[in-house]
């Protein structure tokens, strides 16, 4: 990471559009100095804040998979039990909307927006399109891909920790 965030404002600058996004779940964590820092660097650019927020069991399930693919052996149960103990205090940093939300309002109020994510099985553009109204964006913007974001099931969570118990250290 360090560094990170130089060059990308740096390309932003270079490429000149309109409009860039930045999107990255652990800027979730940024310290109060780190956004500071980031701000500094942004200062020429209208920067708003937006943060994507998801049901709690949908968020709890996701998490516990993504540390599966991360080399997590925790089944879901000690993982939820160690969460609730506060470890990884990592996941509340991340994921404690008014903690979140009190780091990065940074400027104008009116240029942090919370958008909610649809319950599974709403059309594969539809978080994009609720992040390009809350910044008030209209017409068709081209994505990266069509490709949806599906999450492992229970089966291919599960494989994938006895796998990864079995991956030398």
């Amino acid at each position: 990471w360090e560094g990170k965030f130089e060059r990308i404002v740096e390309e932003i600058e270079s490429e000149g559009a309109a409009s860039s996004v930045i999107s990255a779940e652990r800027l979730c964590s940024a310290t109060p100095r780190q956004i500071d820092r980031a701000m500094e660097r942004l200062r020429d650019f209208e920067v708003h804040a937006v943060y994507g927020i998801r049901d709690m069991a949908g968020l709890l399930t996701s998490e516990w998979q993504e540390s599966v693919k991360h080399a997590n052996q925790r089944p879901l149960h000690v993982w939820l039990d160690d969460v609730r103990a506060h470890d990884p205090d990592w996941f509340w940093k991340a994921n404690t909307l008014n903690e979140i939300l009190e780091r990065w309002t940074v400027g104008e109020p009116a240029h942090t927006h919370v958008v909610t994510f649809p319950p599974p099985g709403s059309p594969t553009d539809e978080v994009w399109n609720r992040f390009a109204a809350a910044l008030g964006w209209s017409g068709e913007v081209e994505t990266a891909t069509d490709r949806p974001n599906e999450s492992l099931g229970l089966v291919e969570a599960t494989l994938m920790s006895r796998v990864q118990e079995r991956i030398p250290k």
